[in-house]
Parts: C-alpha cells; sequence; structure tokens
C-alpha cells in the first residue's frame, strides 16, 4: 500500500501516490486530523481533544461534534482506492495506527533536525549535515497549518516557526565553513525576511556581501535594519551592527578605484504624474469626510498605470485608510467573483467578520460564505434556503450581499479597493462593483479601477461593463500619456545614478519607447547590467549602443540568463498569472535547490517579482517577448508539465488545468477540467465565466476523441447557461449540432425538441 502523505506546512493537504484525497469538508476535521497526525502514535482521549478543538462546547455537545468530525475524516479517507483504515477509534480514545503507511512533514522536518543537531559538532559529518539540513528546510513551505486558528495550532506555528529560524542560523554556518557564501548569503537573507528584527542575521549578511564583493549590498542591508529597527520599535541598531557598518564603508573607500557595477534601483520614481495623483489624493480626503467615489485610471502596457496606483497606495496608508489591491487574472483562468474574493482575503481578519454581522444579516452573509468560506464563522446558523429564485434573481442576491459587505467594510473604517488590470476582470466581480450605484458617495469607500484601454475596448462583453460601471458610480477618469521628453529626461537621470547622458541620448531613447516608462527604464536596466552607462556620456549620440526595439531589448536580456534561470524564467511566462515556488519545483524537473537559486537569481535581476507566495515575470511585456520566443513544440510541452504539476499539487485549479491542458494539445483532459470550471461558475450564479468556460470545453470538442454522449452533454450544459443570458444565436448553433448527435435515438431528438421549444 503506498504511504499517505500528510502536508501541514502553508496548508492543509492529503495525498496518496498521485491520488489526491477528496478535501475535507470542515476547518474542524483539517484540525483534528493534523492534530492527530502531529502525534502519530499516541493514543489521544476523546476528552481531551474535545477541550483542544470545542473548548466553548463542554460535555455531550462537544463529544457529538468530534464524532461527526471523525465520521467527515473517515468519509473522506473512505474514496480512496483500496479501503484506508488510518485511525484506530475506541469510545475513550482516537490514534493514528503507527502500523499504516503514513509520511507526515513535520514529523520528517523535526526528526532531520533532531538528526542534524544530535551530530552537530563532529567534523566529518558538516557535509552530510548540510545536505540533510537543507532537506528538512525544504519541506517547510509555510507556516503550519496556515489558515487555522485553533489555541493548539498557534502554539505549534511557534514553535515550528522557532525550528526553522534556528535551522537557517544553522545552514548559514555550514556553508560558510565549505567556503559556499553564495548558499550561506541565500539561508541568511531569508533568515532577516522571516525574523527582521535580528540583528546577528541582518550583519551576517553584511558580511557575506562584503565576501561576494557586493559592499554597496552590505551598505543597503545596514539602511533596511536601521529602518526596520525605527519602523518596529522606535531604536536604532547595535554598536556592534553601528560599526561593522562603519568598517564597511571605509573599507571601500580605501578599495582601489575600480567601480563596481551601478545598482538598478528597487523602486523606479514616479515622473510625470503630479496632476493625476492629486486627483486621487483629492478623492482620498473627501472619502474621509464621508463622500466616497470611483477612479478610473486607464493607460496602455508600460505606460505606468501599476505605478500610479501603487503610489495611491501608499498616499491611502499614510491617511489611515484600509487598502486591498487585486490584480486580474488572465480571461483563460478566470475564476467567479475572483476580483472580489480576492479583495475580501486581503481584509476579512477574524476582527472583521464578526463586526459584520450586525451590519450585513445573516442571509446575506450566508450566500457570500458560498464563496468566502471564511464568512461562515459569521452566520449564527444556516438560514433557510431560498426557492423560487430564478437564474437571474439568485445571481443578483450573491451580487446584493457581496456588495453589503464592501460598504459595510467601510463603515467600519476608511477603505480603498484597487483593482489593477481590469480589462482581464471577471464580469460577475465588476457588477459587484456596479452594484454600490449611488451609495458610494455616503461612505467612506473609494474604487479605483486600472485598466488597459485598447485590450478592455477589444473585449466587448468587458467594456460593456466597465461603460455600466462609469455610468452607476460615475468615477473621474484619469487617462495616462506617455512621458514628456522633459520627464522622460528627468527619470532617465534619477535611473543613472550620476551618470551624464547627453542630450542626444535622452532624445533617442524618447524616440525609440516613445516615452513609454516602463520601456524607457527596460531599456535603461539592459544598458547597466551590460556596464555600458558610461557610453551615455559620450555626446556622440549616433554611437549609443541601443536596440533597435524592445523586443530585441527583452530578448537580449533573455538571452543572457543562465540556463537554468531561463528554464524556470519560461514556466513562470508560460504560466501567465504567477506560480508558486512548489509548483515551479515539480514542472521544472530539476532539484528544488537549483530551482529555489534560478528564483533568487531572476528576482534579484528584476525579471520574477513575489506576490504572495507565488512569483509572476515582472511585466506583460517581458513575458510575451519570453513565450513567443518559444518554439511551438517547446510551448506545448511546457503547457503540459505545467498541467500536470498543477494536477499534482493543486487539483482544485480547474480553470487553470483546463487552460494549461488545452495548450498542452491534451484536448481530451482539457474539456473535462474547463467542464468542471463551467460548473463551478454556473453554480453561483457566474454566467458569463461559465458560458466562456464551456465554449472553450466545446472547441476542445473539435480535437479531442470524446464519446458521442460526452459531446452532447457538454453541448447541452452549454447550452442551458446560453438560454440563461439570452444568447439565442449561441443556443441555435448548440441546438443544432446536438441535432445532429441525436441521429435517430429516439431519446435525444425529443430532448432537442424540448430545447428548442
Amino acid at each position: 500500500m503506498q504511504a499517505l502523505e500528510v502536508s501541514l506546512f502553508g496548508g492543509f493537504q492529503l495525498r496518496r501516490g498521485d491520488e489526491a484525497v477528496p478535501p475535507m469538508p470542515s476547518r474542524a476535521a483539517r484540525s483534528l486530523l493534523a492534530y492527530l497526525a502531529v502525534h502519530r502514535g499516541i493514543r489521544q482521549p476523546r476528552d481531551r481533544l474535545v477541550e483542544l478543538l470545542w473548548p466553548d462546547q463542554p460535555g455531550n455537545r462537544g463529544r457529538r461534534r468530534l464524532s461527526h468530525t471523525l465520521w467527515q475524516i473517515q468519509d473522506a479517507l473512505s474514496e480512496l482506492d483500496g479501503q484506508l483504515e488510518l485511525l484506530t477509534v475506541s469510545p475513550e480514545a482516537i490514534v493514528i495506527d503507527p502500523a499504516v503507511p503514513c509520511r507526515v512533514d513535520v514529523e520528517r522536518f523535526e526528526a532531520g533536525l533532531d538528526q542534524a543537531k544530535r551530530r552537530r559538532g563532529a567534523q566529518e559529518a558538516r557535509l552530510r549535515d548540510l545536505t540533510d539540513l537543507e532537506s528538512a528546510v525544504a519541506l517547510y513551505r509555510g507556516e503550519f497549518l496556515a489558515g487555522h486558528d485553533d489555541a493548539w495550532v498557534r502554539a505549534e506555528q511557534e514553535r515550528l516557526h522557532q525550528r526553522y529560524l534556528e535551522a537557517l542560523g544553522w545552514l548559514v554556518g555550514l556553508a560558510k565553513a565549505h567556503t559556499a557564501y553564495d548558499d550561506a548569503l541565500v539561508y541568511a537573507r531569508r533568515l532577516t525576511n522571516e525574523d527582521p528584527l535580528r540583528e546577528d542575521a541582518h550583519r551576517e549578511v553584511m558580511r557575506l556581501s562584503v565576501l561576494l564583493g557586493r559592499t554597496s549590498d552590505a551598505i543597503r542591508q545596514f539602511e533596511r535594519v536601521r529602518e526596520v529597527l525605527a519602523e518596529e520599535m522606535g531604536a536604532q541598531p547595535s554598536a556592534e551592527t553601528t560599526e561593522l557598518h562603519q568598517r564597511i564603508v571605509r573599507q571601500r573607500e580605501l578599495a582601489p578605484a575600480t567601480p563596481e557595477p551601478t545598482p538598478f534601483p528597487d523602486r523606479v520614481p514616479l515622473m510625470g504624474r503630479d496632476r493625476d495623483r492629486d486627483v486621487a489624493v483629492t478623492a482620498l480626503e473627501r472619502a474621509l469626510g464621508g463622500r466616497g467615489s470611483a477612479l478610473f485610471v486607464e493607460g496602455e502596457p508600460g505606460v505606468g498605470v501599476s505605478r500610479l496606483l501603487a503610489e495611491v497606495v501608499d498616499d491611502a496608508h499614510w491617511r489611515g485608510f484600509g487598502t486591498v489591491l487585486a490584480s486580474c487574472r488572465r480571461p483563460e483562468a478566470a475564476v467567479a467573483y475572483g476580483v472580489i474574493q480576492d479583495l475580501l482575503d486581503d481584509v476579512l481578519t477574524p476582527l472583521r467578520v464578526e463586526q459584520l454581522k450586525p451590519r450585513v444579516g445573516n442571509v446575506l452573509l450566508a450566500e457570500a460564505a458560498k464563496l468566502v468560506p471564511v464568512l461562515g464563522r459569521a452566520v449564527m446558523q444556516t438560514p433557510p434556503a431560498a426557492t423560487g429564485l430564478t437564474s437571474a434573481e439568485g445571481a443578483q442576491r450573491m451580487r446584493d450581499a457581496l456588495g453589503r459587505i464592501l460598504l459595510a467594510l467601510a463603515s467600519i473604517d476608511p477603505l480603498v479597493l484597487v483593482v489593477d488590470d481590469a480589462q482581464w476582470a471577471d464580469l460577475e466581480s465588476l457588477q459587484v462593483l456596479r452594484s454600490l450605484g449611488d451609495e458610494l458617495g455616503d461612505t467612506r469607500l473609494v474604487v479605483i479601477i486600472g485598466y488597459r484601454g485598447e485590450e478592455a475596448r477589444s473585449r466587448e462583453t468587458t467594456w460593456s461593463v466597465l461603460r455600466d460601471l462609469d455610468r452607476a458610480v460615475r468615477p473621474e477618469r484619469l487617462l495616462l500619456h506617455p512621458l514628456d521628453p522633459f520627464s522622460s529626461g528627468e527619470l532617465l537621470r534619477v535611473l543613472a545614478r550620476g551618470h551624464s547622458i547627453a542630450p542626444g541620448a535622452v532624445a533617442r531613447l524618447q524616440r525609440e519607447t516613445g516615452g513609454n516608462p516602463r520601456f524607457l527604464v527596460e531599456t535603461l536596466r539592459s544598458l547597466t547590467e551590460d556596464e555600458l552607462l558610461g557610453v551615455l556620456a559620450d555626446d556622440g549620440a549616433t554611437e549609443l549602443p541601443m536596440p533597435g526595439s524592445i523586443r530585441e531589448v527583452l530578448l537580449g536580456r533573455i538571452e543572457r540568463i543562465a540556463p537554468e534561470p531561463r528554464a524556470v524564467l519560461e514556466l513562470g511566462a508560460v504560466a501567465g498569472d504567477g506560480i508558486d515556488l512548489d509548483t515551479l519545483a515539480t514542472a521544472a524537473e530539476l532539484p528544488r535547490e537549483a530551482v529555489v537559486d534560478a528564483v533568487d537569481a531572476l528576482v534579484r535581476r528584476g525579471l520574477f517579482e513575489p506576490t504572495g507566495d507565488a512569483f509572476v515575470v515582472h511585466h506583460h511585456q517581458l513575458e510575451r517577448a519570453v513565450v513567443e520566443a518559444l518554439d511551438p513544440e517547446v510551448r506545448r510541452a511546457t503547457h503540459h508539465r505545467l498541467a500536470v504539476a498543477l494536477q499534482r499539487l493543486h487539483p482544485d485549479a480547474v480553470e487553470q488545468l483546463g487552460y494549461h491542458f488545452a495548450e498542452a494539445g491534451v484536448a481530451q483532459v482539457a474539456v473535462g477540467y474547463l467542464r468542471q470550471a463551467g460548473r463551478a461558475a454556473a453554480a453561483v450564479h457566474a454566467y458569463p465565466t461559465a458560458a466562456a468556460h464551456y465554449r472553450r470545453a466545446v472547441e476542445q470538442l473539435g480535437r479531442a476523441p470524446v464519446s458521442v454522449s460526452t459531446r452532447a452533454e457538454v453541448l447541452a450544459e452549454h447550452e442551458t447557461v446560453l438560454d440563461v443570458l439570452g444568447d439565442r444565436e449561441g443556443q441555435r448553433r448548440a441546438l443544432e449540432e446536438l441535432a445532429i448527435l441525436a441521429d435517430g435515438v429516439l431519446e435525444r431528438e425529443v430532448e432537442v425538441a424540448r430545447r428548442r421549444a
């Protein structure tokens, strides 16, 4: 029997071989099974488990909850091929049978650390310790049982996190002992990210940076620790840290005059947008006085819409607003109400959920909880299911529920909602924002929507909803234009870090890029990486080694990347909407350590940027250049590797799975996932998104060897959604094909006739 894989770091997941265990239906079931897994082989008295998981429900009521939760676990496990008797249950106690093959990541993590600790100090064991510790640390993919807030979970999270920090410290020392300073620096930086107040880790980063000849990085690390200590504790770095910084500065001053490569700034300054920013700030000031509003920010790729939105978010933070940002997914991976879910996931803390109860009402909270499970805790009891609602009424109720929650959140604290790349937004989310309508003006809510104008207009349905939203909320509109020559010159002078730029060079850069800020930045970044900034000081502008087009600049950067980082970049570009480290490591077919190093190199070069738990290619132009440079066969194979990795790690991501299997040419599998995506969207009345998924499923039917019955089922489901949307032409085409498939079978012909009627 294959071992059951229990993963508790970064969330909760069960697998057996290539088979995913069906999701546990409740948080309590996941928490209970996690507790038993952490204490595998130790009998747990039932009363103790009730006290841990349901402290407010003692006695018989708590024991009934425990029995029901046990039934949920055993029911989920029973769906695996071959019966898995994981639990040994008696009237007094419960235990995971130690004889059942079971691998728990927490258990393996701690065993690896304990073994390394026992051998610690033995010189001959150091290399083995380094390998073992790296394997153990790789298991820590995130916070223990992330998303759970039971008291026992919080205690375990803190204990395991401390062990993780301790292991990172050991790895730094072991890597240094083997003169692997690059590896040591990676672990030291990870330690400062996990524990920003730990000065000894910051000092280690500074020392290692100097060892690797990166003096400027060492000085910037000191600035970082000084900022962190000032913000978090109102304190200054210790004398030891300050003295190390002074030694590094003196050492750089005494070093030979060979200049270091000019470092490119992490944050590009905002240029030429003062008027636009003033409009946004005025909207924020009005909202503090109870006069909420909306703002549309339009621009073409690279013109700086996202950059302006980031600056406005900073302005809002400074004024005491809560701010949440959603960057929309591509349409081919659309999730119904995905934008609203992203916004609410960021703002719905346990306190906010409690505060929503009196402001929203049980019925609407229960409706919204279908999409946002964390709201379930605010529902006193499950209200009776609504009966007799039409499809349109059901969709309206969901929009009303989500809109009411957004307005209620703004009544608690001033709130800014930012939606970026709205040209890709799912239509259901835009309709929720539209439902705010006239009420927005009497709130402390500011809704800011950024989009690419040309692409939004090319999507007829999206543009129609955006226009409806415009009429409903009456936003102020900002249209961002390319920078004028003066602003472009100022931006280039700031980025060149003191290098003089000849007037002719500025004029040529402006002409080549059209004043697009992103293109300006990418062009100068390419020159910086090639250490050619000095050429800009030459008045002979005609000899400036300027690429002929932005595509050439981007492809030039790509070609200079080492093979392993380039392979990881290609995966990220084909993934499109962000990819987490586990999926990268699985799809890359490289050692995990190599993938981690590759991601680190890409982040340093500004090609990847972290967003939450995932990484995205820095901007769309770069992503497009990478994908288009791939041979078509290689591109299809990359889609397939991503699909297989997602199938293993994220089996519920049916939208992405359908897209990648379709692009990989595995049409039969793609049809199944696209069909699941369509059903999921229709279940929450997201009919436009459902129709899009079914349309792609129908397209794949022509390439897939599927049965007549399967083809008919997909067409029938698509026709049902088209009927709700009132798309009569689409229905007619679907029914014509269904009639052909009926082929004299009476039952099918009757069904087609019924649908036509």
